[in-house]
């Protein structure tokens, strides 16, 4: 592959982008914009943004295809209305806030290059001292799963008698959501931080399957997870510790399931040149940004971890998303 001087150019452009994008919904310009369209004096007074820079983000917005503009007055496009305005099913603000915290992260990347460790708190240090962003990460992240995890119940195929299932690290329970609306017959474990936990607690509530969905609040290092499962769900858990620990977790999802049990890992996974998918290459970075020993693993390695536990069968799914992430799923012998 190589790369051009427009290419370049673009990758700077995607930055720009990125940051437009950010912005715009850190000031919930497209929600002002839900019920009619309106000026960029209206929209700036109502954002309590200047209007001069309100309407130059505005007019870039329509640029991208976010708003509409008929003379001066500004409307949402389809897409915004889509996944931008709050209260929508297919929201999306949260995740993209989120990923503004994330871009801060990035600026301080020559820094890793140096000491090579976290330019920032890791995450479950961060959560202690900050419950709000516990909260915006826990439903940024939930945002962005919901679409991820129909796809893996859709994929997985779990037995027909009753299942229970352990969501290791499962955030605001967007997996184990999707997967007691596929089946009737499971109820699910969704075992974090307590931080974590407490977010859950609310974003299960408002769930039509709450009743077959509780928590567990805990720490997998020193806590013990239950047993006897049927299902072990560990969804982008791995990234986020070393190879010790990824081989830890592994054998103790073993131990936490019955016999002929399945553990079911979704994550993101480079070949075994570590370099390709390239996004997914790049996106590695984001892991030693913000954990001490985190990064992806590769196929190879993981089939290796998995049988090393006691596990036979491995199985890679074919599951399609934009995000590249993978599910792979092996039985307990």
């Amino acid at each position: 592959m190589t790369i051009s001087g427009k290419d370049l150019s673009d990758i700077l452009e995607g930055y720009r982008r990125a940051m437009l994008l950010m912005t715009a919904n850190q000031y919930d310009l497209f929600t002002i914009l839900r019920t009619k369209g309106m000026s960029a004096e209206e929209v700036a007074l109502r954002s309590k943004t200047h209007p001069r820079p309100t309407e130059a983000v505005l007019n870039a917005c329509v640029g991208m295809g976010l708003l509409s503009k008929n003379r001066s007055q500004f409307t949402c496009s389809e897409a915004a209305r889509i996944y931008l305005l709050k209260g929508e099913q297919k929201y999306r603000g949260n995740f993209i806030k989120m990923h503004q915290e994330f871009y801060e992260y990035w600026a301080r990347l020559p820094s890793l290059l140096k000491l090579n460790k976290p330019v920032v708190k890791t995450p479950s240090d961060h959560y202690e001292e900050d419950p709000a962003f516990a909260a915006r990460l826990v439903k940024g992240l939930n945002d962005g799963a919901r679409d991820q995890a129909r796809l893996v119940a859709a994929e997985l195929d779990l037995p027909k008698g009753p299942i229970r299932l352990l969501d290791l690290g499962g955030g605001g329970g967007a997996y184990s959501i999707a997967l007691a609306k596929r089946y009737r017959n499971l109820r699910a474990v969704v075992f974090d931080l307590p931080p974590i936990i407490d977010v859950t607690k609310t974003i299960i509530a408002q769930s039509p399957l709450k009743n077959r969905i509780t928590v567990q609040a805990g720490d997998y290092f020193q806590d013990k997870w239950g047993s006897r499962y049927d299902v072990v769900l560990i969804s982008k858990v791995l990234r986020t510790e070393g190879i010790r620990t990824k081989k830890m977790i592994i054998r103790k999802a073993c131990k936490a399931l019955r016999k002929g049990g399945v553990i079911a890992v979704h994550d993101t996974m480079l070949d075994s040149t570590k370099t390709s998918p390239p996004e997914s290459a790049i996106q590695n970075i984001s892991m030693m940004l913000m954990y001490p020993e985190g990064g992806f693993f590769s196929l190879s390695e993981l089939k290796t971890w998995l049988i090393g536990a006691g596990f036979k069968n491995t199985r890679i799914h074919d599951i399609q998303n934009p995000e590249r992430l993978s599910l792979v799923s092996a039985q307990k012998t």
